[in-house]
């Protein structure tokens, strides 16, 4: 009796554990699993948008309600976001002083900023006491005073904004608001380095890989040593390598003259560095191929190896016309004689009166009347030059028999390099750049490399040709807003990929 009385103690010992350990480890899964998906919630939020910390509670709140079994802090079991965890937000995910997997310095929510640095959030759920009826049978039975178990749970998850295959290049925000509209002009010009501030329209590139992230199967495989970065300006496909918005570091030291090169192709020159990516063996050709349409006031020319070109001739000088000239697509007016711009390199997206010059050089256009007459039915009333660009494009062979009527020495269509296949890519000159609020990191940028995080990501399209500004020592590109890119999005087939990255960290 005895023995059977210790056996049948252990027993019930056993089956005591079992049975409320099993309580106890149900509600701990039960817990965490609620806290990963508030916390996942409440990440996906965080897109550095000034209301980006209310929209993260909201939907921690609304969206994730769950339920747990055995824990007595609700009656109904329920969890949501009334009473059974708090949230708090971070800028990073950890640091070397506190604990690997927690987040670092806490965002005060009140400050200003703190929407827009918030990057993680930390989930704390509250303890919630699970009973264990036969753990108290056994401390009523040995006359020792019952505690309920007590469960919890803590989840920390992030959001990041990834852009891949993007062109690996950043510049300056206008300052203060750091927006840009579609149809603005920014007029970008590469940082000369030295004393100069970095300010508005400023641009340089981003640093990857020490092969640029070049992917193995893409356009700039066999790019030779050192020519990487011309490569991958002058690549339709440019580089597999992703970055993140919340932080790109910036790379110093590239030609000027390579960067002309690389941009320059879209336009159908092919100089310096960039003669190697035309009809070479090594590269597939239509990864470097001309746009479909090259009206931009240049005249290219194939000459045995040679790809030439040269400016257009002027339409007037001294009162004489000549008719065989051509232009690009306008710059905003008021980078003209007004110098009315918003800065010297920020526009207004205003260029009624280039438009009017654009279509009388190369249209025939006639403005005497009160009516204009000479423009084709298809070309757009009112919009931006991407716009004028796409209508051109479609219409190419009306575009190319207008201007052989006209006897016009530039065609439009590219001589020394189109693509192989017949095929057009009609957004070769529409770029993805990274926007960076350079005037609050411009301690990093003038480091020479830093890491800078991204403001928004920007689809720009090329208004005509990269020139030097005179002087060797800058470049510039001047480069129509098409719009702020966004993940999820249709990026118009121009290459850039971009994904919100929300992940558990803890």
């Amino acid at each position: 009796m005895v023995f059977v009385a210790v056996c049948l103690s252990l027993l019930l010992g056993m089956a005591a554990l079992a049975f409320d350990f099993g309580r106890v480890t149900t509600t701990q899964s039960e817990l965490q699993s609620f806290a990963d998906n508030v916390a996942l919630a409440a990440a996906g939020e965080l897109d550095g948008h000034a209301d980006s910390i209310i929209r993260a509670t909201n939907a921690a709140a609304n969206v994730i309600n769950d339920h747990q079994t055995f824990g007595i802090r609700n009656k109904d079991h329920t969890l949501s976001g009334v009473t059974d965890y708090q949230l708090r937000f971070y800028e990073t995910p950890s640091n070397s002083d506190v604990e690997p997997g927690q987040p670092g310095e806490l965002l005060n929510e009140s400050d200003a900023d703190s929407a827009l640095k918030a990057a993680f959030v930390r989930v704390s759920v509250a303890t919630h006491e699970v009973e264990t009826p036969l753990a108290a049978a056994m401390a009523s039975l040995l006359d020792q005073p019952y505690q309920f178990a007590s469960v919890d749970a803590e989840a920390v998850a992030g959001f990041t904004l990834v852009a891949c295959d993007i062109t690996p290049m950043f510049f300056c925000l206008p300052q203060p608001s750091l927006e840009v509209n579609e149809g603005q002009l920014i007029k970008m010009v590469s940082q000369g380095g030295g004393s100069e501030s970095w300010g508005p329209g400023n641009f340089g590139f981003i640093q990857v890989d020490d092969v640029l992230g070049i992917d193995e199967a893409g356009a700039c495989e066999n790019a030779p040593p050192g020519q990487e970065d011309a490569c991958a300006l002058a690549a339709s496909r440019t580089v597999s390598q992703c970055f993140s918005k919340r932080g790109v570091e910036t790379k110093p030291g590239l030609s000027v003259g390579n960067m002309i090169a690389g941009f320059n192709t879209r336009f159908d020159r092919y100089e310096s560095a960039a003669n190697q990516f035309r009809n070479d063996a090594k590269y597939d050709v239509d990864n470097f191929a001309a746009a479909p349409n090259v009206l931009d006031g240049w005249i290219t020319t194939l000459q045995g190896g040679t790809c030439g070109n040269e400016p257009s001739p002027p339409y007037e000088v001294d009162g004489e016309i000549d008719l065989t000239a051509t232009v690009g697509l306008p710059l905003d007016d008021c980078f003209g004689s007004t110098g009315s711009c918003p800065s010297t390199r920020i526009g207004d997206g205003d260029f009624t009166s280039g438009l009017q010059t654009y279509l009388t050089v190369n249209y025939g256009a006639d403005y005497s009347g009160e009516t204009p007459s000479g423009i084709p039915t298809w070309f757009p009333d009112t919009g931006t030059r991407y716009d004028i660009y796409k209508a051109e494009t479609a219409n190419q062979v009306d575009l190319q028999a207008i201007l052989t009527a006209a006897g016009k020495v530039e065609s439009s269509l590219p001589s020394c390099q189109p693509p192989s296949t017949g095929a057009s890519n009609a957004n070769r000159r529409v770029i993805i750049a990274a926007g960076i609020d350079c005037a609050t990191y411009e301690d990093e940028l003038n480091g020479g490399s830093g890491v800078v995080p991204v403001s928004k990501f920007v689809e720009m399209f090329l208004i005509r040709p990269s020139e030097s500004d005179g002087t060797g020592a800058n470049a510039v590109i001047y480069a129509e807003v098409i719009r702020t890119v966004e993940s999820g999005s249709d990026n118009n087939g121009t290459g850039g990929i971009l994904h919100d990255v929300v992940q558990l960290y803890r």
